[in-house]
């Protein structure tokens, strides 16, 4: 990982999370002191949404140069006592002490925006950046270092999944502990208690437009016209424990499903999402192997997600892994691809079946040529290690017709169809067309 310090406002991420720590001290002082001296410290979390990750394998000097104009930019564009930290080529991290308010943490995002996603001109060629910023604060949602740059992830995962420009971070509000410790018991009742659900979104071959498989995804109805978000589910079952039993609840429920379907003669696949903690479990390809079992569902039916971020950073623990479920014949597939910067070298490495190309990308490849020329380029590196290449968010027909042209293997969006409770799958798979799996 390479780091630039062209000024004072940059740093690296052990002296980030330092600088971080002591604006904290002086924070808690001060509000000792204080008390009703509202002072804010936020993190903004950013994804830069390069569309350099392709081309800069076969430039690193221009994609260094572009590191190097991204931290001038930020570093004119901010106050002297901000702190900036190029954690990766697609993350930044800023670090904004001594806020009035949380709406200037918001002002200075609307600020960074524009001022880094003007096009960058390097070599005669122009880079545009698609930002996506997570913001936390303290004391409002955590008062660490890490704290708060976890929950300023959180907010920017969720910024790009609703296409927003920034949002702000739920949840791990210390002003509403109780909040979160009701949410989190909650959930564990919920657990014991199947008020969960899984819900299914179609998979397309757009070879003869069959519906091939689906992917899993796990829905909470709190209480009537109050659902919980998936990615909220998950960060909660992380934060106390429950990633295991969520996961397991999620197989044994598609297990008995697909059940029924399988009676029905539909034979499909399924895509489960698998989060970085559970890659730690040295006992994960047995306990999925066994809930397969249960149920008679064949390996080779699943297919596991997991995002490109988890694998990255620890790649020999997800070899490791990714072997050991392969052995069992479950198919592997790394989701979002093309939201973080992974090196190539790992693909080969990687016993892989199919790479999942990033809504993000897909939604914009009809208006943003930066967009398109990622999605054609995954496609066509992923043939190349002979993979399967799948798109989400297909939001209308001429996506689909363009991704086909470029010769994408699967589809999914709502296009097709939302995702969609069990009874509402089974209703819609007797209306169309399924297939085996390819």
């Amino acid at each position: 990982m390479r780091f630039f310090n062209p000024g004072l406002a940059t740093t690296r991420p052990s002296d980030f999370l330092h600088a971080c720590e002591f604006h904290l001290e002086k924070l808690e002082h001060q509000h000792e002191q204080q008390p009703d001296a509202a002072q804010k410290l936020a993190v903004l979390w950013i994804n830069l949404g390069r569309d350099d990750r392709i081309a800069a394998l076969a430039n690193q000097g221009d994609s260094q140069k572009l590191n190097g104009e991204i931290l001038h930019r930020l570093t004119q564009a901010l106050r002297h006592e901000d702190r900036v930290c190029l954690a990766d080529p697609n993350q930044v991290w800023i670090l904004l002490p001594q806020l009035p308010n949380l709406a200037f943490a918001e002002l200075a995002a609307t600020k960074i925006r524009q001022t880094l996603e003007t096009p960058f001109m390097i070599e005669n060629r122009v880079w545009q950046l698609h930002l996506t910023i997570g913001i936390a604060a303290s004391p409002d949602h955590e008062t660490d270092p890490l704290g708060l740059l976890n929950a300023a992830e959180q907010a920017a995962k969720v910024a790009t999944r609703q296409q927003e420009g920034y949002t702000i971070a739920a949840f791990h509000q210390r002003n509403h502990p109780q909040t979160l410790r009701a949410l989190q018991n909650e959930l564990r009742w919920a657990l014991t208690d199947n008020s969960l659900e899984v819900y299914y979104q179609p998979q397309i071959d757009l070879r003869t437009g069959a519906c091939v498989s689906a992917e899993a995804l796990i829905r909470w109805q709190r209480k009537p016209g109050e659902w919980v978000a998936a990615d909220q589910i998950a960060a909660m079952a992380e934060a106390s424990g429950m990633m295991y039993n969520l996961t397991m609840f999620v197989l044994h429920t598609v297990g008995r499903q697909h059940s029924e379907l399988q009676a029905q003669g539909c034979k499909l696949k399924y895509a489960i999402n698998l989060s970085a903690s559970m890659l730690d479990d040295p006992n994960l390809a047995a306990a999925i192997s066994d809930a397969l079992d249960i149920w008679g569902i064949p390996p080779d039916h699943i297919v596991i997600e997991v995002t490109e971020s988890s694998i990255i950073n620890d790649v020999e623990r997800a070899i490791k892994r990714f072997s050991e479920l392969r052995a069992l014949g479950m198919q592997l597939s790394i989701d979002d691809f093309g939201t973080g910067y992974s090196s190539l070298a790992y693909l080969r490495r990687f016993p892989l079946n199919e790479l999942k190309i990033d809504q993000v990308f897909v939604r914009g490849m009809l208006d943003n040529p930066g967009d398109a020329r990622i999605v054609k380029s995954v496609i066509t590196l992923a043939h190349t290690f002979d993979l399967l290449v799948v798109a989400e968010g297909v939001e209308n027909a001429e996506i689909a017709q363009q991704l086909q042209a470029l010769g994408c293997d699967i589809t999914q969006g709502y296009h097709y169809s939302p995702p969609l409770n069990f009874s509402q799958f089974k209703v819609w798979l007797s209306k169309h067309t399924t297939a085996p799996p390819p």
